[in-house]
C-alpha cells in the first residue's frame, strides 16, 4: 500500500534523534558550554560518526573556533568515517 505509515526501528529513530540534535548545534549556533553544562558527552552518542562529529564540535569550541559546516568538515577532514564516505556529503545531507 503506497504511502501507508511505515514505522521505524529504535536504532534508526535514535540515530535520527542524534543527527537532529548535531544538526541543531550547527543550525542554531547554540552555546556548547550550555551543552556541556548539561553533561552530554560523545560517548552518550549511538553512532559511531555521531560521536566522531561531537567530538570534533566540542574540540573546535575548545579552540574558540565556530561550529559551521566549513569548519566541522575541516576538523574531520582528517578522520576516516566509520562507514567509509565523505564528510562533506554527510554534513551536507544529514546535518545540513
Amino acid at each position: 500500500m503506497s504511502g501507508a505509515f511505515q514505522p521505524i526501528g529504535k536504532v534508526e529513530a535514535l540515530q535520527n534523534t542524534e543527527a537532529s540534535l548535531l544538526d541543531a548545534l550547527i543550525s542554531t549556533g547554540a552555546d556548547f558550554d550550555e551543552v556541556e553544562a548539561l553533561g552530554l558527552k560523545a560517548e552518550d552518542f549511538d553512532s559511531e560518526t555521531h560521536k566522531l562529529v561531537f567530538g570534533a564540535m566540542k574540540s573546535l569550541h575548545q579552540r574558540g573556533l565556530p561550529i559551521d559546516a566549513l569548519t566541522l568538515n575541516n576538523e574531520l577532514e582528517g578522520t576516516p568515517r566509520p562507514d567509509g564516505g565523505a564528510w562533506s556529503s554527510f554534513i551536507t545531507n544529514v546535518l545540513g
